[in-house]
Formats: C-alpha cells, sequence, structure tokens
C-alpha cells in the first residue's frame, strides 16, 4: 500500500504517517517548509517530500518523481490546512486571510488531485480522503471563523464533484471530520489526541470503505449533514 499523505509534518498529518508505517505502508510523506517531527522517524517505508501544495510546480516536480519511479498510490489523504483569521467579525475579516485560507484548505487538494490522480488510476485501493470539519456543515454554522469554515464548505463542494467525475472508476471519494484533537489547531484541552484519529480514520476509510452517494463522514465513519 503506498500512501501520500500532505501536512505530514505536525498534528494529524504526522500522526497518520506514524500509523501508516506501522501498518507496513509506503509513506510519501510531504511537507511545506520545515519537515518538523519527520526528521525524528527512520523509516525504510517512508519518503519525505518537500511540496507546497498551492503551487503547481511543486506539484509537478513531486509527480515527475513519482514517473519517474513508475509507482502507483493507492491512497491520497489532503490533511494540509491552515486556521486563521478565526476571531475576526465580518467587519474586520482580512481579504489576504481568506485568500490563504481557500489557497490551502480548497485549492491545495484540488491541485494535489489534479497532479496525483493519474498515478492511481492502476490501483485496486482508489481512495482519496480529504480533511474536512464540522466547521463545513451548514446546520451547525457558528461566529466568525469566516475563513475556515468557509474554506471547508469550499472542500466538501470539491469532494462531491470529484465524487462524480470518477464515477464507475473504482475510487472512494470522502471529506473526514477528524474530531476536536490535542493538536496545535485544537489546544491541549480537545477531546481526542492525533493518533486515536489517524488510526480511526484508516480503519473506517482505508481498510474500509464506505459506499454509496454520501461522502462526509465523522472520523468513527458515521456520515455527517452538510
Amino acid at each position: 500500500m503506498r500512501v501520500v499523505i500532505t501536512g505530514a509534518n505536525r498534528g494529524l498529518g504526522f500522526a497518520f504517517v506514524e500509523a501508516c508505517l506501522k501498518r507496513g505502508y509506503d509513506v510519501y510523506a510531504c511537507y511545506r517548509k520545515d519537515p518538523g517531527s519527520l526528521s525524528t522517524l527512520h523509516s525504510q517505508k517512508l519518503m519525505r517530500i518537500q511540496v507546497d501544495v498551492t503551487d503547481e510546480s511543486s506539484l509537478n516536480a513531486f509527480q515527475k518523481k513519482i514517473q519517474d519511479y513508475n509507482e502507483t498510490i493507492d491512497v491520497l489523504i489532503n490533511n494540509a490546512g491552515v486556521l486563521n483569521g478565526r476571531d475576526a467579525r465580518v467587519e474586520a475579516v482580512e481579504v489576504n486571510d481568506m485568500l490563504t485560507a481557500f489557497q490551502v484548505n480548497a485549492l491545495g487538494p484540488l491541485l494535489t488531485v489534479k497532479h496525483l490522480l493519474k498515478h492511481m488510476e492502476e490501483s485496486n485501493v482508489k481512495r482519496i480522503i480529504n480533511i474536512s470539519s464540522n466547521a463545513a456543515s451548514l446546520n451547525h454554522a457558528y461566529a466568525p471563523d469566516y475563513p475556515y469554515g468557509m474554506t471547508k464548505v469550499a472542500l466538501n463542494m470539491f469532494t462531491e464533484k470529484l465524487r462524480k467525475e470518477v464515477e464507475g472508476r473504482g475510487y472512494r471519494v470522502y471529506s473526514v471530520h477528524p474530531g476536536w484533537m490535542r493538536t496545535d489547531m485544537g489546544g491541549a484541552s480537545a477531546d481526542i489526541s492525533a493518533i486515536e484519529a489517524a488510526e480511526a480514520i484508516i480503519q473506517h476509510f482505508i481498510e474500509a470503505a464506505p459506499e454509496g452517494a454520501h461522502t462526509f463522514y465523522d472520523y468513527q465513519g458515521q456520515p455527517m449533514v452538510h
């Protein structure tokens, strides 16, 4: 099993790397600038890749590397994300905060799929997991948190559109809310650890695979409302 994980240098992304390596998967662990916790891991199954998911030239270089190795990707976990401008009321929202969030949280996964999908066609697994949030649920909208909430809604729309585009080709495409985790984003008082979330997501969406038209789930495999 070969897995690509973006935003793999810390938090949930790093937990995915640890959990996948424990299972013997080959892991492409992607980070933007600083490898962070990835520097502490030593495994022949691990390849650290510096890639910016908002930069097509960076993604193209990554894609070329996979092409040169003639490798097939089985699972893509679009985990890279930013949480910015959380407390700004609508009168104080910064355009740059919104643009950055859209670039990373919504456009980044789309561009990553754009460049890597061709390397998944020969796989017998074909899982694309977009790490979303309960903040994307319109029924549970809260204020302010405009950049994060709006971009995760856009991510869920991308998931729905992608599922329809690859329908009939053996893919499973999901948006997954990973729960409130004890990470830099979630804080120390959150409900679960990142490794608990990663283990559950791997169990429910890689080792198993919900079928049907629904695409938005929590980390325990329960459907969520858009």
